[in-house]
């Protein structure tokens, strides 16, 4: 109800709080690298990144006035959500495995310094991935609300979501893979010269990434949570493959 009446204010506070806590924190780890922190200290700073996200998501969730305290959890409800989100949990562990097994395997395959230079190459591409996450948060919500009221205007907005998201990763990819030298060279230095045409194939990705986003959000509005589930799992063993 919070998300269908008032789905544009509510989501931006959710992506303010989290956009903060992301802001926050990246300049936390930042010092970190300044000051040659240990692994221990990233560990701690990852988990208060987390911590503050969710007091911020609590806080923003008590600012559409419908939030009493103490929250208490209604196990009903809490149960009917777990059946409903299993296929989503399973669906986040392939996620896992296949932005992520690459790594492991490469370095089995061919040594920590090609696996350097390759994930120095998939940091940048990633940083490319808050875009869309920030622009579903802010506009499924209101979408979403339409699905009920007006299923052609919904039509309409998921059309253009898709679109938008498309074409950005269009816009992105282009720039960053015709200039992959140069911002590499300016990030990261020559040693790490080899992650240009690297960056130069990744970066393309980001369609498929930015389009993924706003297909999970349909995809768990019209309850097809299975869908997902398979389309990662088959990403994950393409991935191995």
């Amino acid at each position: 109800g919070v998300i269908v009446n008032n789905g544009r204010d509510s989501s931006q506070n959710a992506v303010y709080a989290r956009n903060l806590s992301f802001l926050l924190f990246a300049a936390v780890k930042v010092g970190l690298i300044v000051g040659n922190a240990g692994l221990i200290e990233f560990a701690w700073a990852s988990l208060g990144e987390a911590a503050v996200a969710a007091l911020g998501l609590l806080l923003a969730y008590r600012a559409t006035g419908q939030a009493p305290f103490p929250l208490a959890a209604r196990w009903p409800c809490m149960q009917g959500l777990l059946r409903e989100s299993w296929p989503l949990l399973l669906s986040g562990l392939a996620v896992i495995l296949y932005m992520r097994l690459d790594v492991v395997m490469l370095r089995e395959m061919a040594g920590d310094r090609e696996t350097g230079i390759y994930v120095a190459a998939v940091r940048l591409s990633e940083i490319c991935y808050l875009l869309p996450s920030v622009i579903v948060a802010s506009t499924f919500p209101e979408i979403l609300g339409c699905r009920e009221i007006d299923p052609q205007r919904y039509i309409v907005q998921l059309r253009g979501l898709y679109f938008a998201l498309g074409w950005l990763g269009v816009a992105v990819s282009v720039p960053l893979s015709i200039f992959s030298g140069a911002i590499v060279g300016i990030l990261y230095g020559s040693a790490f010269e080899g992650a240009a045409p690297v960056l130069a194939v990744h970066v393309w990705a980001s369609v498929a990434v930015f389009l993924g986003m706003a297909s999970s959000q349909h995809l768990l509005a019209e309850q097809l949570q299975g869908i997902s589930l398979s389309r990662t799992a088959i990403g994950a063993l393409v991935n191995i493959i």
